[in-house]
């Protein structure tokens, strides 16, 4: 309601420092060409906007414009927030273990990462998450696009997220 973002709207979501080595360029390219075919989804970055390792220009001020991109800052209710998304879409460059991913797997929600140490060594390709070539925004655009339209694929891949998280 916050954020006027409808019942039926399809939400992708991160958890990070906004910046480039988190792959926020390439979410951002991504978002945009999905968002312009198809205006019922949202992006959202849950976390501060790191300026040292600022994104592209042109992108962060299209997004800063769009209706479409939420900016939260940080926060303390992380969770409130991760309980709206559809599917975490966390494609960083670099990763320790990915608690982010695993809080999003507990909450039952699919996770598109990127294919590197870290996050591939705690989920499974294809079963408990998708994984995406580094620095590959057109990789990533089609896994956005795959759970945004395979509802089914995307209720099982959250389901199995789930379960993984659980037993791990």
């Amino acid at each position: 309601k916050k954020y006027g973002i409808g019942k039926n709207d399809f939400v992708y979501g991160d958890v990070c420092f906004v910046r480039k080595d988190k792959g926020s360029n390439e979410l951002l390219i991504a978002f945009k060409n999905i968002n312009e075919k198809n205006h019922n989804t949202w992006l959202v970055f849950v976390g501060d906007i790191y300026e040292e390792d600022a994104l592209d220009k042109k992108l962060m001020d299209w997004a800063k414009l769009s209706d479409r991109v939420i900016f939260t800052g940080r926060v303390s209710d992380v969770e409130h927030y991760l309980a709206g998304f559809n599917c975490m879409v966390h494609p960083s460059y670099r990763e320790g273990l990915g608690m982010v991913l695993q809080e999003a797997g507990a909450m039952g929600i699919l996770s598109i990462t990127t294919d590197i140490p870290g996050p591939c060594e705690f989920a499974i390709n294809g079963e408990s998450v998708l994984l995406v070539k580094k620095a590959d925004a057109q990789d990533l655009q089609e896994k956005m696009e795959y759970v945004l339209n395979n509802p089914k694929a995307l209720e099982k891949l959250s389901n199995d997220a789930y379960m993984l998280t659980k037993k791990r």
